[in-house]
């Protein structure tokens, strides 16, 4: 077994401690933290969706990354805060805050997420559709020659007319 001298063992469990004497006297931040999730999480966040879905159109995983960063910065607004009973507390106050921008950074990150992945699905299936077309057109050379299109796959004859 590894020995180490007591004053290591000592720093390995000062976070431990700490954490555990803060949570003794943070319950109200907590009980703060949980009801400002919690009214983010009822804020529509549809705009994030749109521009994850715009960017993951125009340039594949590479816009959705973009949207996805720009979604997780901080937001410019104010916290909106609730008249509660607990309202003259500044931990409360400090705890709905802090739980109400995390959750908010949160959604805009999941909705910008999904959008993305919509907008790359839809980006594929544009890209697949415009080689499909180019194929019955004409394309470059004979047809069967295989060339520079992507590869067939049987299945997409029934998906794409």
């Amino acid at each position: 077994m590894l020995r180490l001298p007591l004053n290591l063992y000592a720093l390995a469990l000062l976070p431990v401690l700490a954490w555990h004497q803060a949570t003794a006297q943070d319950s109200t931040y907590v009980r703060g933290r949980a009801v400002g999730d919690s009214v983010a999480s009822a804020t529509s966040q549809v705009g994030w969706f749109a521009r994850g879905l715009v960017a993951g159109t125009i340039a594949g995983p590479f816009g959705g990354w973009w949207a996805v960063s720009r979604a997780g910065r901080p937001a410019s607004r104010e916290v909106p805060l609730r008249t509660t009973t607990t309202e003259g507390d500044p931990e409360f106050t400090r705890g709905y805050a802090d739980g109400y921008r995390s959750g908010e950074r949160s959604r805009r990150r999941e909705y910008a997420f999904a959008g993305s992945m919509v907008g790359t699905a839809a980006l594929a299936v544009i890209i697949v559709q415009a080689t499909h077309a180019r194929d019955k057109v004409g394309g470059n050379g004979p047809p069967g020659d295989g060339g520079p299109n992507l590869v067939r796959i049987p299945l997409l004859r029934w998906v794409i007319p």
